[in-house]
C-alpha cells in the first residue's frame, strides 16, 4: 500500500496540506501517516525541575491527544487508513528520518520554513502545499520540463497519479526567446518522440510558453490552466534559488494557491 507522510503542527497550513493528503488517499488508496516533531521549549535553569518535568508531560498528553482526535476523524468520516507518530526532535531532522524509515511514497505538507530545507533533503517526492490553495477535484496537472535525463523518470511516477485523477497532464517548456521558434518546436517534438516511446498515457500535452522572464511564464501558464498541481523534477540541490530563482519562490511561498510537486534528479535514470 502507498504511504503519505503529513506532518502537522496543527497549523492552518498543515490542515490544508492534511486536506490534500486525504483526497489524494482516497483516490489512490494509500495511508496516510501523521507525523508530529516534538521539541521542548527552553525553560530557565531557576524553574524547578519537577514543574518542567509535569509541565512537559502534560503538553505531550494534549498532542497525543489531538493526533488521536485526527486519526479518528480521517478514519470515521472520511474512511482513510490513518496512522499517527509522534517523535522528539527537530522538524526538519524527524521528517527526514521518518520518510526514510517509513519508505514512505509521497511528503504532504505545508508551505512553511522548513519545505525548502524538506526539499533539498529528501529523495522522496514532496508534495509543497500553500495555505490558500484550493482542494478539489485534480483534473489538470503541468509539468516543467527543460528537458533533463530525469524527465522520463519523472513524468511515469506523474502519469500514476494523473491515470488514477485521470487527469490531463501538459508537459510546458518555456522559452525565453535564446532560439529560434523553429529550433524550440524541433526540441520539443524530439521530446514528446522521446516520452511517448517510453510512456503510454492520452491525456498529455506538449506545449511552449513564452517569456523572457521563465519564472513568470512559468507560473503564468500554471495559473491559465487551471492546474491543480504543478510538478517539476529537480536538477540542483537548492530547488528554489537554483532552478527556478527568487521570484518563483516568494510566489510559490507568499502567494501561489497552486501545490507544488518535486521529484530529485537522479544520475543514471532508468526506465
Amino acid at each position: 500500500m502507498k504511504k503519505i507522510v503529513c506532518p502537522t503542527d496543527f497549523s492552518k497550513c498543515s490542515e490544508k496540506a492534511l486536506d490534500y493528503a486525504i483526497n489524494m488517499a482516497k483516490i489512490l488508496d494509500a495511508r496516510i501517516v501523521l507525523l508530529h516533531a516534538f521539541q521542548n521549549s527552553f525553560i530557565p535553569p531557576e524553574v524547578p525541575y519537577e514543574y518542567t518535568a509535569e509541565q512537559i508531560l502534560e503538553e505531550e498528553r494534549n498532542i497525543v491527544d489531538k493526533l488521536k482526535s485526527l486519526v479518528r476523524k480521517i478514519t470515521l468520516k472520511h474512511k482513510v487508513r490513518c496512522s499517527f507518530l509522534f517523535r522528539q526532535g527537530s522538524a526538519v531532522d524527524v521528517i527526514l528520518d521518518t520518510t526514510e524509515i517509513e519508505k514512505a511514497d509521497w511528503i504532504v505538507m505545508g508551505i512553511s520554513s522548513i519545505t525548502e530545507k524538506i526539499i533539498e533533503n529528501t529523495i522522496c517526492p514532496v508534495i509543497a502545499v500553500p495555505e490558500k490553495a484550493e482542494i478539489s477535484k485534480l483534473n489538470k496537472i503541468v509539468y516543467a520540463t527543460d528537458y533533463h535525463l530525469n524527465d522520463p523518470v519523472s513524468l511515469r511516477n506523474l502519469v500514476r497519479i494523473a491515470k488514477a485523477f485521470r487527469a490531463e497532464v501538459d508537459v510546458v517548456h518555456v522559452t525565453d526567446g535564446e532560439y529560434l521558434l523553429k529550433t524550440e518546436n524541433e526540441l520539443l517534438r524530439d521530446f514528446k518522440e522521446n516520452i511517448g516511446s517510453k510512456i503510454t498515457y492520452k491525456n498529455i500535452s506538449y506545449q511552449l510558453a513564452f517569456g523572457t522572464n521563465v519564472d513568470q511564464a512559468l507560473e503564468k501558464f500554471a495559473k491559465g490552466r487551471k492546474a491543480g498541481l504543478l510538478a517539476i523534477s529537480t536538477h540542483n540541490r537548492n530547488i528554489f534559488d537554483k532552478l527556478f530563482g527568487t521570484s518563483i519562490a516568494k510566489a510559490l511561498i507568499c502567494h501561489s494557491r497552486i501545490p507544488l510537486l518535486t521529484f530529485h534528479y537522479r544520475k543514471d535514470p532508468i526506465i
